[in-house]
């Protein structure tokens, strides 16, 4: 377009992309003086507007707006100076939602024109028309621009450029004093002109800037940092991973940490490790570290597990942590996600933390782990598949043959607002005929509608869990192998999280052991949860760990024997505790029995290996029904979202949406943790009577609040019920 732009067509606009309700417009009209931008700011996704800052810039042209993760926005302009003879090229920042801004004047170039001949001079006035081609887009923290300008060769033109390495020509150029001029190839001088600027406004310095990588692929591929992070499968080989001893581990060929499958419950102690990477070396640093876990699959939310100081060392580019020790409950599956931030005095995390809340969700931009190089999450479950025996398998085998093993993700709403949730899964097409997983979910099948690859779980409300079955076809591997399938969750035709289930393939003898810990946990999980059970024989076929470790294929079996029976009786106690087999742990049992009476042992391990998944799924499943303390922070939000929507206004509506808001605030700020969710919600609990409809329905949810107020677990799921209850009767 060049200089043929109308006076009053500049308009920018830009959305913050920590919180799309705040956008900024930027406008040119003809008020006061020629061509007068004006900067203004909606907080309510353009409902309503106020004016910034920036009201009245006066002569001004080429508007550039953009909003980086941190919420700062960056705006760019050119503007005649007070002389009418100078253009300049600004860039301003706001922190604090354009209510100040700072300013750098990147260049300024000499135009004898006056502003009403639009720009354009001739030629022998020795000024300069103005070009039109402007830009300014943020990436990550930072911001990068190009705008065009006189390449006269003057320092004095570009006042923002303070180092000689700061302002670099890709033409011949001298700066010299007095002499100031461009030459061709063969020294010739050639008359100054308009070029195109690039400049990089770094927010942070780089010896400052420490990161977690999201991603390793191999040795020239991986993560250096950048954000946003440009590998959607940004959960699967990141720097944080779990180990069963204080040991870190080696790595890869690929430079990878190995992973070892967390240990649950009374089966011992997991540590979790992160490698820390600092873009340019420096001092020795003080590194904070949070760690978190959540259930695996994509959208629960994430529990501290604990805090951890890395001491940096001067100038090292990476630095591993010591292993943070941890354990896992009995109200909690083995199967977990983890995840890290790391931060210093100088680099915070982006806000929001991960601290009871998840990834891409919410507006669709909430992009927390791509967007920020502090964070990083690992989301992957690895199905340990035993080698057959080197004996030969007995000639019946065949007929008994498990050709599938089962393995189970949670599928979480952490929205505020009821949610179609699209699950799309992945693999080249070699390995698709090969690994082909089907998808089912237990319980809710009119909900879920499968596709070709992936499901689409319906109208999924605020605080909902569904566990996604997936049975997995068993493959022909060699030991060492891993064949990967990656999961992704889609929103707006964007990933925003995902998971990934792994076969590996590993010698009979050590998947016998692992089972058999397996078993173990999710055994003692169910005694834990359901004490009535205790006379049923857990005692008797509790292993210690150096049973475990002395497990041979001949006591493997026997134990498996005498085991059947008890889960058996398990599968009868559930049955009458939901009120059906929504997981069909019969048929996973009776699948365990046909292999043992067929006396072939790989299959056995298969089956079993599903039948365990199966039981501490649904055992999962059971304690979701009763609340979840990690939706607890999600259910306060959801409570203030609702007190916003209801249309009778009152001092009691008032009044809770504030106590929302003090218990979010500082629930952030960890000055409080759930057990002060109990006392907070029987502050509450007078006011959401006097709230209430007049509802059978809201009454006995009400009661169900003040029988469970000492619980925050069994608060937790009758709080949101009566919430969910409260909105769809004032709709």
């Amino acid at each position: 377009m060049g200089i043929n732009r109308l006076i009053a067509s500049s308009l920018s606009i830009a959305v913050d992309p920590t919180n799309s309700a705040t956008v900024y417009l930027c406008w040119a009209d003809n008020s006061g003086s020629p061509n007068t931008l004006h900067v203004w700011k909606s907080t309510n996704s353009g409902h309503g507007w106020n004016p910034t800052g920036l009201v009245n810039i006066e002569k001004a042209i080429n508007p550039a707006l953009a909003v980086n993760m941190k919420g700062k926005v960056g705006f760019m302009y050119q503007q005649l100076d007070a002389t009418d003879s100078i253009w300049e090229t600004h860039f301003r920042r706001s922190e604090n939602l354009g209510d100040s801004w700072d300013d750098a004047i990147l260049s300024r170039a000499r135009c004898l024109c006056t502003f009403r001949e639009r720009l354009k001079c001739p030629e022998e006035s020795n000024g300069l028309y103005l070009g039109d081609y402007i830009h300014l887009k943020a990436v990550g923290k930072d911001f990068y621009g190009v705008f065009s300008a006189s390449n006269q060769p003057d320092r004095d033109n570009f006042p923002s450029s303070n180092a000689p390495n700061e302002l670099v020509y890709q033409r011949n150029a001298d700066f010299t004093p007095g002499v100031n001029k461009l030459t061709d190839i063969d020294g010739n001088p050639v008359r100054a002109s308009i070029d195109p600027f690039f400049f990089h406004v770094s927010e942070l310095d780089e010896i400052e800037d420490f990161y977690v990588r999201d991603f390793t692929n191999d040795l020239t591929d991986f993560d250096k940092g950048i954000e946003p992070s440009i590998e959607p499968r940004f959960c699967i080989t990141s720097d944080v991973w779990n180990r069963q001893s204080s040991a870190p581990g080696s790595f890869t060929a690929e430079n990878q940490p190995e992973d070892e499958k967390v240990l649950g419950w009374l089966a011992g102690s997991n540590f979790i490790f992160t490698r820390v990477h600092r873009k340019l070396p420096g001092e020795a640093k003080d590194v904070t570290l949070n760690f978190y876990k959540s259930e695996f699959g994509t959208g629960s939310n994430y529990e501290p597990v604990g805090t951890q100081n890395l001491s940096f060392p001067a100038n090292a580019s990476s630095a591993i942590s010591l292993g943070f020790e941890w354990k896992m409950s009995s109200n909690t599956s083995s199967h977990s996600c983890i995840a890290v931030e790391v931060s210093t005095a100088v680099d915070p995390i982006l806000s929001p933390s991960l601290f009871n809340k998840t990834p891409g969700w919410d507006t669709g931009t909430d992009l927390m782990v791509i967007n920020d190089n502090n964070k990083a999450q690992k989301n992957l479950q690895v199905l340990n598949i035993s080698l057959p025996p080197l004996s030969p398998p007995p000639t019946n085998a065949a007929n008994n043959d498990i050709e599938s093993v089962t393995a189970y993700a949670v599928i979480h709403n952490p929205s505020l607002k009821a949610e179609n949730v699209n699950i799309l899964w992945y693999v080249d097409s070699a390995l698709k005929s090969k690994v082909y997983p089907t998808l089912s979910v237990p319980g809710s099948q009119d909900r879920n509608v499968p596709s070709k690859q992936g499901m689409t779980l319906y109208n999924m409300q605020p605080g909902e869990s569904r566990f996604l079955k997936i049975d997995y076809r068993i493959i022909d591997g060699k030991e060492g192998e891993r064949y990967e399938v990656p999961f992704s969750h889609i929103r707006n035709e964007i990933i925003v999280n995902g998971f990934s289930v792994e076969q590996a393939f590993v010698p009979m003898e050590k998947a016998i052991k692992q089972y058999a810990q397996m078993e173990n946990s999710v055994l003692g999980r169910a005694q834990s949860l359901y004490p009535k059970l205790d006379n049923l024989g857990f005692k008797e076929l509790q292993l210690s760990q150096e049973q475990v470790k002395d497990m041979t294929t001949a006591n493997y079996t026997n134990r498996l024997n005498k085991s059947l029976s008890l889960f058996k009786s398990i599968a009868n106690h559930l049955r009458s505790v939901s009120g059906g087999d929504p997981f069909e742990l019969a048929e996973a049992i009776n699948q365990v029995d046909q292999s043992l009476k067929a006396n072939d042992l790989r299959s056995t391990t298969i089956a079993h290996l599903s039948l365990i998944n199966t039981l501490d799924a649904y055992l999962t499943m059971l304690q979701f029904k009763i609340g979840n303390k990690a939706d607890i922070l999600q259910t306060i939000y959801l409570q203030r979202q609702i007190m916003d929507e209801l249309k009778s206004k009152n001092d009691q509506i008032t009044q809770l949406r504030d106590l929302s808001i003090e218990f979010i605030n500082r629930f952030e700020k960890r000055e409080i943790d759930i057990n002060s969710y109990s006392s907070r919600v029987n502050q509450m609990l007078p006011l959401l009577k006097t709230i209430s409809p007049s509802s059978e329905e809201l009454k006995l949810l009400l009661t169900n609040i003040e029988k469970n107020i000492a619980d925050p677990v069994a608060l937790q799921g009758a709080h949101i019920k009566y919430l969910l209850k409260l909105r769809e009767i004032n709709k």
